[in-house]
């Protein structure tokens, strides 16, 4: 796979990778879609994606799960499992719940929306308050173009230039190709993200500091929440 990535390219790493969460169960009686990504790095697959969206009356359950890992021939030099669920309240981000295991390094996050502001704990006893209009860097959301973002794996504050990039292709996991609207977000992260005709989220193609490129491919979907 190349070499193992440097400390920067490990945080920018899980900036592409950020919100991608899993767990509990899912309520029978309730309208659920799915989405799923295979995660690349170079070309080569490193690991997937999946997502579900539950929704009830003014109400969106966002979970997610990812797995990947990096190799240096049958050596395992970069592993990384990610879960979040994120809830929504009558179209308003209400808060979000996060465990990583990161190398073996684990760490857990929760933040909730407040009417002046948005609470994030990116450990115990630690408080960080950011502008209530802030979200955390989930790409399924085409609203992150408008608003300040934060960092759902470590609670950072992020500090991003954002363009609308116009129409693009992006590469789905069978090799076909859509056309999609690009946003591209410039700062702690260099990412762009690929929204459909519906404003599904149907791509991300990311570039980390060793120069390494992460693309989302989708595999399942598009599926809107």
């Amino acid at each position: 796979m190349g070499d193992a990535p440097s400390a920067v390219t490990r945080r920018l790493f899980l900036a592409c990778f950020s919100a991608i969460a899993c767990t509990p169960a899912i309520a029978a009686n309730r309208p659920v879609r799915a989405l799923r990504f295979e995660a690349f790095r170079n070309g080569q697959r490193v690991g997937a994606q999946a997502m579900t969206f539950e929704t009830a009356p003014g109400a969106l359950t966002v979970r997610t799960v990812a797995d990947f890992a990096v190799k240096l021939g049958p050596i395992t030099i970069f592993s990384y499992h990610h879960e979040a669920v994120e809830q929504w309240q009558d179209g308003a981000f209400a808060g979000i719940r996060t465990r990583t295991n990161q190398n073996g390094r684990l760490a857990s996050v929760s933040a909730v929306r407040r009417a002046d502001c948005v609470l994030i704990a990116p450990s115990p006893g630690r408080t960080i308050t950011v502008p209530a209009a802030a979200l955390p860097f989930t790409h399924w959301n085409r609203k992150i173009a408008s608003a300040p973002l934060f960092n759902p794996q470590d609670g950072r504050l992020l500090h991003e230039h954002v363009s609308n990039a116009g129409l693009a292709t992006i590469r789905l996991a069978d090799g076909s190709a859509v056309l999609a609207s690009r946003i591209g977000f410039r700062g702690d992260a260099s990412i762009d993200d690929y929204y459909g005709r519906d404003g599904a989220w149907v791509g991300l193609v990311g570039r980390l500091a060793d120069g390494s490129v992460i693309e989302y491919r989708l595999s399942q979907g598009p599926a809107r929440p």
